[in-house]
Parts: C-alpha cells; sequence; structure tokens
C-alpha cells in the first residue's frame, strides 16, 4: 500500500487549527506515523505560512506499542523535495549491513529525509548506553556516514537522545 502520507488537505486542516495558537510566530504542526509528505504538498504549505508570515514547523512522530520511538521536527521552509521518513522496513538491511563491521549493540533508525536538516530524537535502546553513545548518520545517496559530535548530543530523562542531523536519513546509535 505504501507510506502513510501526509496529504494536503490533513495538514491545511492541521495548519488551520494550530495557526491560531502560534508562538512567536511559529506554527506547530504534530503528526504521527506518516511516513510522506509530497513537495507539492510542501509547497502549498509553505506558501500559506509566508501568506501569515509564520514559520512552520512539522514534528513527525514513529509510535510503537503506544511510544514514540523516533521524531523528526522539521522547518517545512527548509524542505525541497518529497520527504520520506521512519522507513522501518529498511532497518532490518541497514543494521545487517553495519553488524558486519561493528560487533557492539546497534539501534538503527532510518528516520529522516535526505539532506533536510532537522531536529532528530530518537528512544535509546536501554537506559544504561548514554555515557557510550555513538550517534552516526549515514546518508544512503552517497553511501558515507557521518559521527555526529557527541557534545551536541543531548539526553532527557525520558530515555531520548536529542540531536540535529545533517541531512542523513539513516541514524546508527
Amino acid at each position: 500500500t505504501g507510506p502513510k502520507e501526509l496529504t494536503l488537505p490533513i495538514a491545511t486542516s492541521l495548519y488551520n487549527k494550530e495557526v491560531k495558537k502560534a508562538v512567536d510566530g511559529v506554527v506547530t504542526i504534530k503528526v504521527q506515523n506518516y511516513q510522506k509528505i509530497s513537495l507539492a504538498t510542501v509547497q502549498s504549505l509553505q506558501k500559506l505560512a509566508a501568506s501569515k508570515k509564520v514559520t512552520l514547523v512539522i514534528v513527525f512522530d514513529w509510535i510503537s506499542n503506544g511510544a514514540v520511538m523516533s521524531r523528526y521536527t522539521v522547518d517545512v521552509s527548509k524542505i525541497d523535495s518529497d520527504l520520506l521518513l521512519f522507513q522501518t522496513d529498511k532497518e532490518q538491511m541497514y543494521r545487517s549491513f553495519f553488524e558486519q563491521y561493528y560487533s557492539n549493540k546497534l539501534s538503527v533508525q532510518s528516520v529522516g529525509g535526505k539532506g533536510v536538516e532537522a531536529s532528530v530524537a530518537v528512544r535509546l535502546p536501554s537506559d544504561d548506553v548514554a555515557d557510550k553513545l555513538i550517534v552516526y548518520s549515514y546518508d544512503s545517496v552517497t553511501n558515507k556516514y557521518y559521527q555526529i559530535d557527541s557534545a551536541k548530543i543531548t539526553f532527557d530523562s525520558n530515555g531520548y537522545a536529542h540531536f540535529r542531523s545533517n541531512g542523513g536519513d539513516v541514524f546508527i546509535l
């Protein structure tokens, strides 16, 4: 059936509800388990936000077993192509690939959109890994991975690592 898409009618309806609650010129839409937003929808949302002179931010949450597993927060003005998120069907493929080179316990999260800088929050695999966590951002288009500066990773009391994406689409923890 394909990824669940955030369509223009759904996004516009959410925008219209949230624009009244804008804080400091920022309208935030929160959605769960949407895996795609098309460039056409993005461009329409960009025009809508520009007409009201606001910044539109979408918070995409991936929920599994009642818990947020990953969060991808993006300023809509930064998106310039279709955005595919939470490609969970590909995570095992990436895990198998990286397990060829690493023997430690890996968590693979296919969270982000290629080439789009965003804020990312990922649920840690266990409570005892924060002090030794290393996060890599993998760009499947260029087949390169980059280590996220550990000084820029923060942890919250709910078991999430927070960091800025450099445009990669898969995160290896």
